[in-house]
């Protein structure tokens, strides 16, 4: 709400994606049943719990933002917001954000990802002068293994 993190319950956080993704549109209690409970049978106490909640968190004593249709269901009356990829303000330049690099990067394999420092490691240290023109290094006899100058392919 306004940037406010709320703290909910697991239950009335999915009665509230439901109602948000329907908002504007009524939603029959038995929708908002199978969509938070699926098959687990709850009475409508549960419902009328998680509502009360979002109502204390939100506010909202006056029933403006969650409305009641009685025995139909409820409506969320607000307009939504699209989600910002990187939590900035709109008027705010936009830029890469860390966290979609770290997700993206979580997101591939494990093998990949110490492959890929591994070599970055390696290249970085390969083309360090102190390992480069003479100090012995383990990585630098690799390097001058791999990318031999006019020894041929075997080290001698």
């Amino acid at each position: 709400m306004n940037g406010v993190d709320l703290d909910l319950r697991p239950k009335s956080f999915a009665v509230l994606r439901h109602l948000a993704s329907n908002a504007g549109r009524l939603i029959s209690k038995q929708d908002l049943h199978a969509a938070v409970w699926g098959n687990v049978a709850v009475s409508d106490d549960s419902l009328v719990q998680c509502i009360r909640e979002l109502r204390l968190k939100l506010r909202d004593d006056d029933h403006r933002i969650i409305k009641t249709v009685t025995r139909r269901g409820y409506r969320l009356d607000a307009e939504p917001i699209p989600p910002s990829d990187d939590h900035e303000p709109h008027n705010a330049p936009r830029r890469a954000s860390t966290w979609r690099v770290a997700a993206r990067l979580a997101a591939l394999p494990r093998w990949l990802l110490v492959a890929g420092v591994s070599l970055t490691v390696f290249a970085v240290l390969a083309v360090v002068p102190s390992i480069a023109n003479g100090m012995w290094h383990p990585l630098a006899e690799l390097a001058s293994w791999l990318a031999p100058q006019d020894h041929g392919i075997v080290p001698n």
